[in-house]
């Protein structure tokens, strides 16, 4: 029974689950991986996708695209930025293409399926540690199926998105601040930050509490060291287009409630879109759950890691029309909330976690439904 709950049998449980999932989605494609790259024709790139590409007509595509058109020219060395929609914002976000290049060893015509490859790598990375932690404390390591099976997850790696590999950082940074291996998690925080800028809201919280608690030199010293890879990067795109990627991104957030009021009011006025109704107010009821535990959890803690977990948490009040379009979108942007509802449980050990984890079982469910899986 113990060999059957260790670490190895639970990455392998999700490891199946998503080559399952995997398979069964690329079939729609019959197996043509730029499927999952949502590639529209506004933006099809005749000198960098090849003619067996699937390319959606009339179509602005999809993130995936520019994910998939940086890796092409990951150090900005030729003129692949000329097919993003906004290159310095794009090319921020530069640590996933990396890797997606990376592994297609100089074959472009493997980058297709090294986006989803890397992506399901940050998933089991991820997940990783959170066993880790879980096993750490005592707690039923089948806790880490939760994380490795969000529904964040899931909808990024069907369209070659950053969410996986970003959080995958993020945990092992977490994890290794939480054991006082502080300049390994600095490591860490640094490669989530190269992945996906939202994730600054951590480190940034974390810097302010040890200089205001006067923690350490070396605590501190870890703490900007993971902003140095950042502003580097962030320089070196500025030299190329004269824009910081920071500057470029907008219109996400704006007036409380305005978003999710108006997408509600539109799909309830729509007939059918059965699932996508159902995730909505699962969404919705585990997004208010998880803003209560994390009030409830600064109140208790007070420490960095959980005010981490409320500004997150608070994401979804604020996000706009441009958000609140469908689970494509906003069920993967509060992918850092619902990875440190999951931390905080396995610190905590509160039962009442569960509710809203619960909730994301139930949400990952609804998505293999919502996009025909099952």
């Amino acid at each position: 029974m113990k060999s059957f709950t260790s670490i190895p049998a639970v990455l392998l449980t999700i490891l199946i689950a998503y080559l399952t999932i995997i398979f069964l989605y690329a079939e729609r494609y019959d197996y043509n991986f730029s499927g999952f790259a949502c590639i529209g024709s506004r933006f099809a790139s005749p000198e960098l996708i090849g003619p067996h590409t699937i390319v959606i007509p009339g179509s602005r595509g999809y993130d995936g695209q520019f994910f998939y058109y940086a890796a092409r020219d990951p150090f900005l060395r030729g003129e692949a930025w000329r097919s993003l929609d906004v290159p310095a914002y794009r090319y921020g976000r530069i640590l996933y293409p990396w890797l997606a290049a990376l592994s297609a060893l100089g074959n472009p015509v493997l980058i297709f399926y090294t986006l989803v490859l890397v992506n399901l790598a940050g998933v089991l990375m991820g997940s990783y540690f959170v066993l880790r932690w879980l096993r750490e404390v005592g707690m039923n390591l089948w806790y880490g199926v939760i994380y490795g099976l969000l529904s964040g997850f899931i909808l990024c790696l069907l369209r070659d998105l950053a969410g996986p590999v970003a959080m995958g950082f993020l945990v092992g940074g977490l994890y290794y601040f939480s054991s006082r291996r502080l300049f390994t998690g600095s490591l860490f925080l640094s490669a989530a930050l190269l992945t996906r800028e939202v994730v600054l809201i951590v480190p940034v919280v974390f810097l302010l509490f040890a200089l205001f608690l006067r923690r350490s030199g070396r605590r501190i010293s870890a703490i900007i060291l993971s902003f140095i890879p950042l502003i580097i990067w962030s320089g070196y795109v500025f030299s190329r287009f004269g824009s910081y990627p920071f500057r470029e991104g907008g219109g996400n957030f704006g007036v409380p409630f305005l978003g999710v009021i108006d997408y509600a009011k539109t799909l309830l006025s729509i007939t059918g879109r059965s699932s996508e109704k159902i995730y909505m107010a699962i969404f919705l009821a585990v997004c208010l759950f998880s803003l209560l535990l994390a009030i409830r959890e600064v109140i208790r803690s007070k420490d960095e890691i959980s005010v981490s977990f409320l500004v997150f948490s608070i994401f979804p009040i604020f996000m706009t029309t441009s958000i609140w379009v469908e689970p494509w979108s906003y069920g993967r942007v509060i992918l850092p909330a619902a990875v440190l509802l999951i931390v905080n449980y396995i610190r905590s050990r509160d039962r009442l976690y569960l509710i809203p984890l619960g909730g994301h079982l139930l949400l990952s469910g609804v998505t293999l439904w919502w996009v025909g899986i099952i």
